[in-house]
């Protein structure tokens, strides 16, 4: 410590010397111990840096054009301070660049300066002020570069007017799309996207010139424990998120203005940074003039900024978060082979933010679209199949095209049982979400496009598309369904009727037979026959009671619909009655493959029933055609013989007797978790008598 004070009063004694021989030029002698000293004070900088009070005192001499060039552009190169940077300093040497005895290099290098100090000035109140002053000089061919580069940081809303955007596409229809002129564009069409639109892609839009002099200065700021300067100045090369790998990709919130330690209540500009918000109280006193952060995909880090940003009027900066995901989902996903750390933290933040505004972002759906048709069905499973749940209601072609299409290749070509289930659940999900969520949320925008003072209330939606087509909602659904009808077949036939994928199945048909019952929606469904087959006839006595379960579910909800409605779904109610024809024959009247049912049912017609044709006229028919009733079928025997043997009798009776028309037997399955096989079987045969336990 007793050897950085030495330093510091050292450079103190030079800038004295300086200050008192800016004058006194005229000797050879004194012009070399003034270079000397010179190259003293810079080299003792980039060591301690300078304080506030000789950082205006050198600017002053730098640009006062009492030295030669040489000597200025070493002062400026000096101008490495220990802790902040006073705003004064600055305003003097912006106002002194206009001035003729400035040569155009140090007018350069002093903008390069601001630049690389812009995260460390005290406060920019004034800075700000002067914003029209500094795009003046973006007509010079050489301050263009760095003009626009300062501008790019300056920039908040209300500097964006229409007059500098004309000004900066004619310029670039002059020079061409310069990298930096489209970095400034970039910023502005946050703020006003529809005036601007932008061609081709840059990875940096602004080149850094001065590595070793930020180098110089983010080394004095660590020496001094200012250890997050370091991350804000590397923000500020290029403004835009960058291609390199080491640095991170999701960031907290950062100050845009250090060491400010002015009160809350003597902020001249009537912004408060959202950093300066210490305890709910002050969030709730200064609402109305918070000042978001300037960063953001620090966004998907905050909760508190994420609440903020969903009551908050202002469209900026869900526009500005857009612009940001879509360069980093391209840069971290589309084009980047298999599964990536970044890449990871960045998607499971989007789905994370997603499900907070319970709202599917339009970048987002875009980069579905886009990353389906390349997906391995391995890298980011989870989160990608999350993303596909929250799509909003969207037209069939579109579906089929971008989601069903690319989903059936992958669900085909993969035989991982596993991934095949995941698919069927999440279209349960997608499902789900049409009927809870989208549906109502389409009517609501479409019956807002006819009112205009109405469409203010879709800033609830923060990142809904205002312009939305005409969609029907039961088509769309109904498409969904019967895309999960075809894959579903398909994947019980490749899998050999899996277990779990049944289980899948029968969830999601679950779902689509509650329908009516739990959305009051008139879309009516029925599980394909083939299916409605192979879950009746299976060895698992789950999912023959949930396939009862469904075909209850329909009945009652065609009981609820009213018979002024019958007629329109006279196809479903004949299939449905069918259907239960069909049950009541096998599990009760023991009718199982008579002759009549590759005629007549929907059950058997697609099974080969003329090959046994002959053998059930044998005279032991009756046998056969019992084969399937409720104490007889091959999923129920167990529980038909430990009910013999409950009551001690003989096992060989369920062969002698017929105990479907006990009910003590109906009970006893209710009480084995088969309710909903004896509720549908007393629907079919109301002479049977309600159990006690239903």
């Amino acid at each position: 410590m007793d050897e950085d004070r030495s330093k510091v009063l050292k450079i103190q004694k030079i800038v004295k010397y300086l200050q008192g021989n800016e004058c006194i030029l005229k000797s050879q002698r004194i012009r070399s111990d003034l270079s000397q000293f010179v190259k003293t004070l810079r080299l003792l900088a980039c060591e301690v840096g300078l304080s506030q009070e000789d950082i205006f005192t050198v600017a002053d001499l730098a640009s006062s054009g009492k030295f030669g060039e040489v000597i200025c552009n070493s002062l400026i190169r000096s101008l490495i301070p220990r802790e902040s940077v006073p705003q004064d300093a600055v305003l003097l040497l912006v106002s002194r660049i206009g001035q003729n005895h400035i040569s155009i290099k140090l007018k350069q290098l002093i903008l390069r300066w601001v630049v690389l100090v812009f995260d460390i000035i005290a406060q920019k109140n004034s800075i700000h002020a002067i914003y029209g002053i500094i795009f003046h000089y973006i007509d010079s061919e050489v301050l263009c570069p760095i003009v626009c580069q300062l501008l790019s940081l300056l920039t908040r809303k209300y500097d964006v007017l229409h007059f500098r955007i004309r000004k900066l596409l004619s310029l670039q229809s002059k020079i061409g799309g310069q990298p930096y002129l489209c970095g400034l564009l970039s910023v502005y069409r946050m703020y006003q996207p529809s005036l601007i639109s932008m061609a081709g892609r840059h990875n940096v839009f602004f080149k850094n010139y001065d590595k070793s002099w930020s180098l110089s200065i983010s080394g004095v700021q660590h020496r001094y424990g200012l250890h997050m300067l370091n991350e804000t100045m590397s923000y500020n090369a290029s403004h835009l998120p960058q291609t390199n790998k080491h640095t991170p990709l999701i960031t907290p919130p950062t100050p845009t203005m250090c060491h400010d330690d002015q009160p809350l209540t003597q902020v001249m500009s009537g912004k408060i940074p959202f950093y300066r918000i210490k305890s709910f109280a002050e969030l709730l006193n200064n609402f109305n003039n918070l000042e978001l952060t300037c960063q953001a995909h620090s966004l998907l880090s905050s909760t508190t900024l994420q609440h903020l940003l969903a009551i908050t009027h202002d469209r900026t900066i869900p526009a500005r978060l857009s612009f940001w995901l879509h360069h980093r989902l391209c840069e971290e996903l589309v084009t980047v082979a298999g599964e990536t750390a970044r890449g990871l933290e960045l998607i499971k933040c989007v789905v994370e933010f997603s499900g907070f505004i319970q709202e599917c972002l339009p970048v987002c759906e875009a980069f579905i679209f886009r990353y389906l048709y390349t997906w391995d069905g391995q890298s980011y499973r989870p989160y990608i199949l999350k993303l596909i749940t929250r799509l909003r209601l969207l037209p069939t072609s579109v579906l089929k095209d971008f989601v069903f299409a690319p989903l059936r290749k992958l669900f085909n070509l993969s035989s991982d049982v596993f991934f095949k289930c995941s698919v069927i659940s999440i279209l349960q999900e997608l499902l789900s979400n049409y009927l809870n969520l989208e549906s109502d949320r389409y009517d609501v925008i479409m019956s807002m496009q006819d009112d205009n003072a109405a469409m203010d209330k879709l800033a609830s939606y923060m990142f809904q598309p205002i312009n939305v087509g005409k969609i029907n909602p039961n088509e769309t659904i109904f498409q969904l369904i019967k895309f999960v009808d075809f894959i579903s077949l398909e994947g019980l036939i490749e899998t050999k009727c899996n277990v779990v994928l049944m289980h899948s199945v029968l969830q999601f048909y679950v779902k689509t037979s509650r329908i009516y019952s739990d959305h009051e929606r008139e879309l009516f469904t029925l599980p394909p026959s083939p299916i409605v087959s192979l879950a009746l006839f299976s060895l698992s006595p789950m999912f023959v009671s949930t396939m009862f379960g469904i075909l209850l579910n329909h009945t009652q909800a065609l009981n609820k619909l009213g018979k002024s409605h019958h007629r329109e779904h006279y196809h479903y109610m004949l299939e449905l009655n069918s259907y239960l024809t069909d049950v009541h024959d096998t599990f009760w009247r023991w009718n199982a493959f008579h002759p009549h049912c590759h005629e007549d049912s929907s059950i058997y017609k697609h099974i080969h029933v003329d090959n046994i044709g002959h053998i059930l006229t044998y005279p032991d028919v009756i046998t056969a055609r019992r084969m399937f009733t409720i104490e007889r079928h091959p999923a129920l025997t167990l529980h038909a013989t430990k009910y013999l043997q409950l009551l001690n009798r003989d096992p060989e009776d369920m062969f002698k007797s017929e105990l479907v028309t006990e009910p003590p037997f109906i009970e006893y399955l209710e009480t084995k978790g088969l309710t909903k096989l004896t509720t549908l079987i007393k629907f079919l045969r109301r002479g049977i008598p309600e159990s006690k336990t239903a």
